[in-house]
């Protein structure tokens, strides 16, 4: 693994005795000179700092500060004790990603405080790359403070992000204990977040402050684009941004059972507070600031997980053709519609997943996950029992783990396994090393967990304690060789260039909502291009995509079905990013022909529709040399392009939210003196998401660097295109 970090020292100002420090003593620039960072002291000794960009507000006059147990609020009466300025520079290959290569140099400057009534002492080091800011809060020991000189428990945290104007926000709420909520595009005065509040969620939707999470993408009224979000997020709890008169001031969640949101050992650096600063919003894409703001990779040589697509015994217990249980708890219907119970319909079995595993080696699908094989799943959702129900080695007596995981291996299939906790932490981490040394010994190295369920003692999944948690997890994961895809998650803050067995996770309203209920309560056609600029930007996103029973036929009622022409969830795989991609539907929906539109001499080159779909679906890459955002705006569309690693191919795709948008793409990506083959399947001219969702154009066309497309996309609608392999003209 590549690793190269060059760090200069430009200067330590000041001397032995009082320093003084002028306002162009306390700023620093990013290495492309657009950037600028500014701090300054007021007369009442408070800290505050500027953002601009080729000297337009990014963020106006912000204060910095703490409010610690035993010493009170602070954030007046500083003194700036020292002050360090260094620039450096960063080259690093991720084992996996949206990059393979990543080169980030930036300005540093570091300011050492004092509370002069308290005594308190710590730093704020800000890092300025070309494309954001990131800043933290260094906390050594304390001596002389009052305090113990080991521990510090922080009430609240006072940084401040202020804003000028009324800028566009793409937002969710701020909740404690889950980020599937929907999403809003509104201005910063609008925003109401409380009313997602909800404690009879399966999840307790806890919104206690009008704030929003992160990532959360503004455009500001002077036409630039930034992002709030964190990195680095270690042993402290997650962040939401309350909103202001003026923008937002950081609000940590809690917990229930102590006053300190967070209790940290000394020494202790607080988490990157994030600000990517973009002309475009679709930039926001390629933008690597969080990564960069995390250590580097510790596992090393990580080739034991392959990035994959797989498909899953998964979608048809939401749709009710099977159940997780064993039992009678659940019901399902039968291809008749006959409701049947328990063990009639237990989707995990043996028979079936071995089926689900041959459509898998047929279609180049290298991962399968298998929900329900495990004991517990009739008792999971008692309040009392499920603190107990499962445990992780144990499969029903209808499902020959040993035998399923050995097809698996002779098809070339590795089955992804499933570890729903309930929302038990505690018991999940007693059981992780028996579950983990059971798929190391069979060869497994990827699972999905699920933290369906409220925590015990009432602690919130968002908090330190399950940020404590979910980091136990990677990292015991990763001694067995074992990558996780955790759902109901903490949001992702660039820990996976650290322990890159973090390979994706939920943590929004995924597919699955889809499939809950009627029209008013789906994911609506907006809701996917608004994860682009939120949920998006925290790091891979398991949202689970390539529904093509998109009215769910024969399955559910009349009022359910997904928002989406088909080739929107096409052009998903490329948009949302993750090394993991599920195929999603059930294998005979795949299999069936669809209505197929396209225009008069289109060439198929012999192929129907169907099997035009199905070479999209089999060539689909999941780990990329390079991305290239192509066009967007927050929460209404994103077009991307992505270079499949190690070869001259390439995927483009785009998503539309409420109204029709035309994709205009330059091909400037593509490598020069090559002749590329585009398969291309779009929305066809009388697709509707929701009247005629599976109309879609297929064109075969041959592209060269510089080339550009107009392509249509519909209401909820959108497109993908497989870019072949280039041949040198």
């Amino acid at each position: 693994m590549r690793h190269l970090l060059i760090l200069i020292l430009l200067a330590t100002l000041g001397s032995c005795g009082k320093k003084s420090f002028s306002e162009s003593d306390l700023q620093t620039t990013s290495p492309d000179g657009q950037l600028n960072v500014a701090f300054k002291r007021s007369e009442s000794g408070q800290i505050t700092y500027t953002l601009t960009k080729n000297g337009q507000t990014v963020i106006a006059n912000s204060a910095l500060g703490f409010t610690v147990e035993g010493l009170g609020k602070a954030t007046q009466d500083f003194e700036i004790e020292d002050l360090d300025l260094t620039k450096g520079s960063e080259v690093y290959d991720l084992p996996w990603g949206e990059v393979a290569h990543v080169d980030a140099a930036y300005s540093e400057i570091e300011l050492s405080l004092k509370h002069v009534p308290n005594k308190l002492t710590f730093s704020v080091q800000a890092r300025l790359f070309d494309d954001g800011l990131g800043f933290r809060y260094v906390f050594p020991k304390q001596n002389g403070s009052g305090l113990s000189s080991d521990t510090l428990r922080i009430l609240e945290e006072q940084t401040q992000f202020n804003l000028e104007g009324d800028p566009l926000v793409n937002w969710g709420p701020g909740d404690w204990n889950s980020y599937e909520n929907l999403l809003e595009l509104t201005r910063l005065s609008e925003i109401d977040a409380t009313k997602y509040d909800n404690p009879n969620e399966l999840i307790h939707r806890v919104v206690p402050n009008n704030a929003i999470m992160t990532p959360a993408s503004l455009k500001l009224e002077n036409g630039v684009h930034i992002s709030f979000h964190e990195a680095s997020l270690i042993d402290y709890p997650g962040m939401t941004l309350g909103v202001t008169s003026t923008g937002f001031e950081s609000v940590l969640v809690g917990s229930p059972n102590r006053d300190a949101k967070a209790v940290v050992t000394l020494p202790f650096n607080t988490p990157w507070r994030t600000i990517a600063v973009e002309d475009r919003a679709i930039d926001f894409v390629a933008n690597t600031l969080m990564l960069n703001l995390n250590a580097p990779n510790k596992l090393g040589d990580v080739s034991w997980f392959k990035p994959k697509t797989y498909a899953g015994v998964w979608w048809e217990m939401f749709l009710g053709k099977g159940t997780w249980d064993y039992a009678s708890n659940q019901s399902a219907v039968d291809s008749e519609g006959n409701v049947m119970k328990g063990q009639a319909r237990h989707a995990a079995n043996t028979a079936n997943v071995k089926a689900y595993i041959d459509f898998c080696a047929d279609n180049n699908i290298e991962g399968l996950l298998v929900e329900g094989w495990n004991t517990g799943w009739e008792i999971w959702l008692d309040s009392l029992k499920r603190l107990e129900a499962f445990d992780f080695v144990t499969p029903y007596p209808d499902y020959n783990l040993r035998e399923v995981v050995d097809y698996g291996k002779s098809k070339n299939v590795e089955i992804v396994m499933h570890h729903e906790t309930s929302g038990v932490p505690e018991r999940y981490e007693q059981q992780m090393d028996t579950a983990f040394a059971l798929m190391q010994e069979l060869g497994l190295h990827s699972v999905k967990s699920g933290y369906v369920g409220n925590f015990p003692n009432g602690e919130f999944h968002h908090g330190q304690y399950g940020v404590r948690h979910y980091r136990k997890v990677f990292e015991t994961a990763a001694k067995y060789q074992v990558a996780v895809n955790p759902h109901e998650p903490i949001k992702p803050t660039g820990e996976r260039r650290t322990l890159p067995n973090a390979i994706s996770a939920e943590g929004a309203r995924g597919m699955e909502y889809n499939a809950f209920g009627n029209y008013k309560q789906v994911n609506q056609p907006s809701h996917l291009p608004s994860i682009v600029y939120t949920r998006g930007l925290a790091g891979p996103f398991d949202y689970t995509p390539g529904i093509f029973n998109l009215e769910l036929d024969g399955w559910r009622g009349a009022d359910d079905e997904v928002l989406s022409t088909l080739a929107k969830q096409l052009g998903a795989y490329v948009v949302i990013y993750a090394p993991i991609q599920m195929v999603a539907d059930l294998p005979e929906h795949y299999r069936q022909e669809v209505k197929a539109s396209s225009p008069t001499g289109v060439n198929l080159d012999k192929e129907n529709y169907h099997v035009a779909m199905k070479r999209y679906i089999r060539e689909m890459a999941t780990d990329w040399d390079a991305t290239y955002p192509l066009a967007g705006e927050l929460g209404e569309y994103a077009v991307v392009a992505r270079k499949v690693k190690g070869e001259n191919r390439y995927f483009i795709g785009g998503i539309a939210g409420d109204k029709d948008q035309e994709a205009v793409v330059v091909l400037d990506f593509l490598e020069e003196g090559f002749s590329y083959e585009l398969s291309l399947f779009s929305d066809a001219e009388d697709a509707h998401f929701r009247t005629n969702k599976t109309a879609i154009t297929v064109k075969n066309s041959f592209v060269k660097k510089g080339d550009t497309l107009r392509v249509q996309m519909k209401q909820a609608g959108g497109f993908g295109g497989v870019i072949g392999m280039g041949v040198a003209e």
